[in-house]
């Protein structure tokens, strides 16, 4: 019995660190697709493959997803990818893994079943998630030449990254009347379950919420992009 328990350990996976998020902007398909087969690494923020940007990084939570524990049963070299555009927010999610299991086969009194990974991720994802991964590649660089932020812009201001990079940021005011900003809210929301614990969907339905959103404005050869830096609700 031991032997099968601590067989049936080596099949768990830490779901934070299986959860890989990415934000990608680009401006050929073959650049996007390449930075989503790529291996993950440790950087947080890097750029792969040509004619795309992505920042990548783990959530801080998952429980909201896969339970007070935060471990996934069942598989080998997992990984759960979140890809966005980095605008947009159009999203493409997909598991990759090295193994599965099924059953195992010298296993008589304790039944193994490998966890559902999908259905719990899906359930806080908006509904228009791309369907593969060519539909993804296609809308990043879409979206990456003529994705504009909802709302209305009440603020701008600049950084500096270094001595001769000057950033520049856009905070833009949104409420759930408008329809593009409902929608692109509903692609946004989930960041709230990883990253605050104990946090929740808000109720879009009152009309007192308002939404304020924090873009990056980037020049891409000549081209205005935007990138979602943070976002908040009150």
């Amino acid at each position: 019995m031991d032997s099968e328990l601590a067989a049936a350990s080596q099949w768990a996976t830490e779901s934070n660190a299986a959860v890989f998020i990415r934000l990608i902007s680009g401006e050929t398909e073959s650049g996007v697709v390449q930075a989503m087969d790529s291996e993950e690494g440790d950087e947080e923020e890097n750029e792969e493959g040509e004619g795309a940007d992505v920042i990548e990084f783990h959530p801080e939570f998952t429980y909201p997803i896969y339970g007070e524990h935060e471990r996934i049963f069942g598989y080998k070299g997992l990984s759960i990818n979140l890809n966005y555009a980095a605008g947009s927010l159009a999203t493409y999610f997909n598991i990759k893994y090295t193994k599965r299991i099924e059953q195992m086969e010298s296993t008589s009194t304790v039944a193994l079943k490998a966890d559902d990974i999908d259905t719990p991720m899906r359930q806080i994802l908006a509904d228009s998630v791309c369907a593969t991964q060519s539909e993804f590649a296609q809308q990043v660089v879409h979206d990456t030449r003529v994705f504009r932020p909802s709302g209305r812009k009440v603020h701008e201001y600049a950084g500096r990254s270094s001595q001769t990079e000057q950033l520049r940021y856009e905070i833009y005011s949104s409420s759930f009347n408008d329809t593009e900003s409902a929608k692109y809210h509903e692609r946004m929301q989930a960041f709230v379950l990883f990253f605050i614990e104990g946090a929740q969907f808000i109720d879009t339905s009152d009309e007192r919420w308002h939404v304020y959103t924090v873009f990056e404005r980037l020049d891409m050869n000549g081209q205005t992009s935007y990138s979602l830096v943070g976002f908040s609700t009150v």
